[in-house]
């Protein structure tokens, strides 16, 4: 599987977030001993929809689909460049990352 996409729309038809699935090129350090291995990635929420259930209900489509395809774990990898939204979505979510680690992105 290459990829899935939840892709979000305001009544006027405009795409106002998008939310990822993927089941290839996983890092073998973050995937070692699961099974059938999924990642969510590039969910992104247009500022002016944060905080209204964009991102939830996309996320929750990603999950429903990585079920009926059947992948045993989803992972979830954020940088650190959204510390400010995209942290908090996913520690609300899932809890407590299982690891950080360095920004290697950092200036």
């Amino acid at each position: 599987m290459a990829s899935y996409w939840a892709v979000a729309t305001s009544p006027d038809n405009e795409v106002v977030g998008v939310a990822g699935l993927g089941g290839l090129w996983l890092d073998e350090q973050l995937t070692e001993g699961i099974e059938r291995p999924a990642e969510i990635f590039s969910v992104y929420v247009a500022r002016p929809w944060l905080g209204l259930g964009v991102g939830r209900v996309m996320v929750a489509d990603v999950e429903a689909r990585a079920r009926q395809l059947g992948f045993s774990d989803l992972l979830a990898v954020s940088g650190t460049r959204h510390k400010e939204v995209g942290y908090p979505f996913w520690n609300r979510r899932y809890g407590t990352p299982a690891r950080i680690d360095p920004d290697y992105w950092a200036e």
